[in-house]
């Protein structure tokens, strides 16, 4: 009879990303306001010790540490064809956060799949039908341990 234990895979505890996946939908609300697009950004991540994710309980009342998902927003400008920064307020505030991704918060263990996430924002399709996005994204992790940052392909709205 033979025995085998498989050693979970080694990871740094600093998190890494790879970008995945970049899509829109478009909403059409019940209410009759102005329709408007959703991007919804997919991640991949690695984790040595599992501790990425914040509880809903944990507040720090220092902003900066409130979150755990970082995104920008670039829009390609039609004249130039550079891709400038989309104002954070103009559209909604990006920054985010996550629930904890491990079954459990106490036992530190290597943690990798994917994380989906619906950019908050008034996209209206009055306005933005043909703009073209790009998007950055960075993790933390709860040791203030930052992920690389991954850009997005091109997205555009439609």
């Amino acid at each position: 009879m033979a025995t085998s234990c498989l050693k979970p895979p080694e990871y740094p505890e600093t998190p890494s990303i790879e970008f995945k996946s970049v899509r829109v939908e478009r909403i059409t609300p019940t209410d009759g306001s102005t329709p408007f697009f959703k991007p919804i950004v997919t991640i991949s991540f690695k984790d040595g010790d599992g501790d990425l994710g914040i509880p809903d309980n944990q507040q720090t009342y220092a902003p900066p540490f409130d979150y755990n998902y970082f995104i920008e927003i670039f829009i390609r400008n039609p004249q130039s064809g550079a891709f400038e920064p989309l104002i954070p307020g103009s559209t909604g505030v990006y920054d985010s956060r996550f629930p904890p991704l491990a079954p459990t918060e106490d036992k530190k263990a290597p943690l990798r799949g994917d994380l989906e996430f619906s950019v908050n924002s008034n996209f209206n399709v009055v306005t933005y039908t043909g703009a073209q996005l790009r998007f950055t994204v960075r993790i933390r992790d709860r040791a203030l341990n930052e992920s690389n940052t991954i850009t997005t392909d091109i997205l555009t709205l439609r």
